[in-house]
């Protein structure tokens, strides 16, 4: 409302306590406004002992992510600072072209999609210890950079001092950067990553192709994937059961095969919350749980797996109108999602960028002529196309749920329940 009319409503009710006339103290006392409930208080105990170990101990979910956060960032802020950049798109835009990635921004604002829509899909969906545990995660590295400042951040290959894409993030940044982590054995893969950023909408023709061909095209498909399956890499580790140990207990090594340094990093530590997780072991970089460890009564490592975490559909195309498919005898539209995403520019300014992506009911439509020039093609030899479906979408977040509750295990079935 305009300034005169707020100003004479909010001296309205003066005026009318002023005009009366009753002396007879009938007319109850103003009520006091009640007291503003403080702000919640997150506090947590840190305690670094030899080699700079950090033990963080807090008695709510919350608060133990705080302590994790912030004793984190005090080590390692500007390696997942710059992770969230990239897993919220906005590299170019923050970092330019050079620094960032104008492929990885497109990807990632289209599978992040809506802001809200995420929130509500994805984090709202987790159980609250969980949601409680990627906050106070996400505040303790704030902290950090609040009390540290941009300019006093960490030098060299791995610092950040000074950067222009350093920020306060938000919760919902910091769950774009889990996701994709979970997302770097499928979507986030060369390959299909490629292949989502190569589809360019229908040309109208057809390569030409023999059935030889079109079987030829169907085994290079599956030759990519089984180069995905690399048997040459993966963690190990060695266990030993109680007869074989001088104390009788069981024994367990971890051997992970993971970067000394930067993204996808172990990183040390023991998280306590008092009556419901005490474990100590290592966290991937940025993580607010541990991935593998101990307990005191389960210990745990792990390596990769073949588990198909994507899968190829070969749809059947409309003659009359490339951008529909057949789905159980009736014709479903293609749908085309534009993506926009800045890019910062030599001269300071940003320049605006667009790809469109197409989706299906199984997933966005790709293009694999990296495999086979026969299925490169809108159409693909004999009017057919492929999609891709990522298991992860849906599901990588919840990878914070079920590192705690493994966590929380107290026998071997517990933790098999966990998975």
């Amino acid at each position: 409302m305009p300034l005169k009319h707020l100003l004479a409503a909010c001296l309205l009710p003066l005026a009318i306590a002023a005009c009366s006339d009753s002396n007879n103290g009938d007319i109850p006392p103003t009520p006091e406004p009640p007291e503003p409930e403080p702000e919640p208080t997150l506090s947590a105990e840190i305690r670094r002992t030899e080699y700079g170990i950090p033990h963080i101990k807090a008695d709510d979910w919350e608060s133990l992510g705080y302590g994790f956060g912030y004793a984190y960032a005090q080590d390692n802020f500007c390696v997942t600072m710059r992770e969230i950049v990239f897993a919220s798109g906005r590299s170019a835009a923050l970092m330019g072209e050079d620094m960032g990635s104008v492929d990885s921004d497109f990807l990632f604002t289209y599978l992040n999609g809506d802001r809200e829509a995420f929130q509500a899909e994805f984090i709202d969906a987790l159980p609250q210890f969980a949601r409680d545990l990627a906050a106070g995660f996400t505040a303790g590295m704030n902290r950090y950079l609040d009390e540290t400042g941009v300019d006093n951040l960490p030098e060299g290959d791995l610092g950040c001092r000074g950067a222009d894409w350093v920020y306060a993030f938000d919760v919902v940044d910091y769950f774009y950067y889990l996701r994709r982590e979970a997302l770097r054995g499928s979507s986030d893969q060369g390959l299909f990553r490629n292949a989502l950023l190569s589809v360019t909408g229908p040309d109208g023709v057809a390569p030409d192709a023999s059935p030889e061909d079109l079987e030829g095209a169907r085994e290079a498909i599956g030759a990519a994937a089984a180069e995905l399956r690399d048997i040459d890499r993966g963690s190990n580790g060695l266990a030993l059961g109680s007869d074989a140990t001088v104390d009788g207990s069981g024994m367990l090594l971890g051997n992970p095969h993971q970067p000394w340094f930067g993204a996808g990093a172990w990183y040390q530590a023991h998280l306590t919350l008092p009556g419901e997780y005490d474990v100590a072991g290592a966290a991937l970089h940025g993580f607010p749980f541990i991935g593998i460890g101990f307990n005191k009564d389960v210990a745990w490592t792990h390596t990769v797996s073949f588990a198909n975490r994507f899968t190829l559909y070969e749809l059947t195309l409309n003659p009359d109108d490339p951008l529909q498919y057949d789905y159980d005898g009736s014709w479903e539209d293609i749908v085309p999602v534009p993506v926009e995403i800045e890019v910062g520019l030599a001269d300071g300014t940003l320049e605006t960028r667009s790809f469109t992506f197409y989706e299906t009911r199984y997933g966005p439509v790709v293009n694999l002529a990296s495999v086979s020039p026969l299925l490169g093609g809108w159409p693909l030899p004999g009017g057919r196309l492929l999609a891709f479906k990522d298991a992860n979408l849906d599901t990588g977040v919840r990878g914070i749920e079920q590192w705690v509750e493994k966590g929380k295990a107290t026998d071997l079935d517990g933790y098999i329940a966990a998975l």
